[in-house]
């Protein structure tokens, strides 16, 4: 599995979410998040293209959401920005966070391949 300097995904906090160490739950719970999350993305990306400040407040609120209950504060730190900034940002710059949510999303699916591939 890759050395990360710091995983995309905290291990532990999805141990505590669970209550459970065993890592086939944690993988399956990855897998689930990864899953899930696509669909959200896609909702954020259509909220941008919309240009509805409420619809992107509301898909940033759930996708930020969902990356808290796996553990991965970088993602959920990116999308609460949006999130605050959603009411008064300029469109192009709210936008403009997509390709960093997007190559943090792919870091975790890169993990969660390295991780999976482990067990």
């Amino acid at each position: 599995m890759k050395n990360y300097v710091t995983p995309p995904i905290d291990l532990r906090a999805i141990e505590e979410i669970l209550g459970d160490a065993d890592v086939i739950a944690i993988t399956e719970h990855i897998a689930m998040f990864i899953s899930e999350f696509e669909a959200l993305l896609q909702d954020l990306k259509a909220a941008m293209e919309q240009n509805n400040r409420q619809i992107i407040r509301d898909a940033a609120h759930a996708a930020k959401s969902a990356s808290v209950y796996v553990g991965a504060t970088g993602l959920s730190d990116l999308l609460r920005n949006i999130e605050k900034q959603a009411p008064e940002t300029d469109f192009s710059l709210l936008k403009g966070s997509l390709p960093v949510i997007d190559e943090e999303f792919e870091s975790i699916r890169v993990f969660y391949s390295a991780y999976a591939n482990n067990v």
